[in-house]
């Protein structure tokens, strides 16, 4: 089989007829990572935390992720994963699990802490 010089306006042609197979199966779409009961609980925590740390762009920085993905969690166009829950536990200053059963913030308002 011979090769083609690679110029920019020179395409490459197929002397032979070659068939491609692919050496490894396709992924398999995961589990989802949170059940849909910790979901409900991450989203009350990540609402409080957006008003407690000043609004949508901020609370992307602090968790490191993009405006576009946190905008989608919130309004339930995607599913946030355990890393976003990880973060959010992290600048809350609590415990994962607190996060994810929904003792925090609990039935607090994020504007005063009262609960």
């Amino acid at each position: 089989m011979t090769q083609a010089r690679h110029h920019p306006s020179v395409m490459a042609i197929l002397l032979k007829r070659e068939v491609w197979r692919r050496t490894t199966p396709l992924l398999r779409r995961r589990e989802p990572d949170l059940t849909d009961a910790q979901v409900a609980a991450l989203k009350r925590s990540l609402v409080y935390l957006r008003v407690t740390v000043g609004g949508r762009n901020k609370l992307a920085r602090a968790l490191r992720v993009h405006a576009t993905t946190l905008s989608r969690v919130l309004s339930d166009r995607k599913r946030p994963s355990a890393v976003i829950a990880l973060r959010a536990a992290k600048l809350a200053g609590q415990p994962v699990d607190r996060v994810l059963d929904g003792s925090w913030p609990g039935g607090a308002c994020p504007h005063c802490g009262r609960g």
